[in-house]
């Protein structure tokens, strides 16, 4: 019994001891960096914090991710000097709504809802996404390629459900908005 007893104790103590490979964290195959935070910037949008200016994110932005706003003219030349040091550029892009203070609102409106978003009382949610929305939307991501953008950031892609289908009397199905966001994507 005692040997039995006495094989047990050793066994648990073989099996808690080959719970860890007894290395030093450090020497493992992945570095321990990427196991670090990275700061993130965001000039695009204020939505817990106020946005972060273009003049602040040149002087400390390093091998952050920042986002910026792909429509603002005067943010494209910063791309370069943004990613020189080091630092991952995304562009922002509202899918799923317009912006009537955007300079492309006026070609979006036709497929846009009449009625604003109250959360956001500038943004119109997308209503039609099969006659001509998508072409507008590649023009903004042609652009921000043109700047050298690493990523595109689609805000506003889970706009359209049955609930603000019937709250806006939105056209596009469900369907037809996974096809506009994945046509997006292409």
């Amino acid at each position: 019994m005692l040997k039995k007893i006495s094989m047990y104790i050793a066994s648990i103590f073989f099996i808690v001891g080959c719970g860890s490979s007894g290395q030093n964290e450090t020497n493992n195959s992945v570095s321990s960096s990427t196991h670090n935070p990275i700061p993130v910037y965001n000039q695009a949008y204020q939505e817990n914090y106020a946005a972060d200016h273009i003049d602040e994110i040149l002087a400390q932005a390093r091998e952050a991710y920042v986002l910026l706003d792909a429509l603002e003219d005067d943010i494209g030349p910063y791309v370069s000097q943004v990613k020189a040091k080091g630092n991952q550029v995304s562009g922002y892009i509202s899918a799923g709504t317009g912006e009537n203070y955007r300079d492309d609102f006026a070609t979006l409106e036709p497929y846009l809802t009449p009625t604003a978003w109250p959360d956001w009382p500038d943004e119109f949610f997308v209503s039609e996404t099969t006659t001509g929305i998508l072409p507008l939307m590649k023009k903004r991501i042609d652009k921000i390629a043109l700047w050298g953008a690493d990523w595109i950031e689609f805000d506003n892609m889970d706009w359209l459900d049955e609930d603000t289908r019937a709250e806006y009397n939105l056209t596009a199905t469900i369907r037809e908005a996974k096809a506009y966001i994945n046509a997006l994507c292409d």
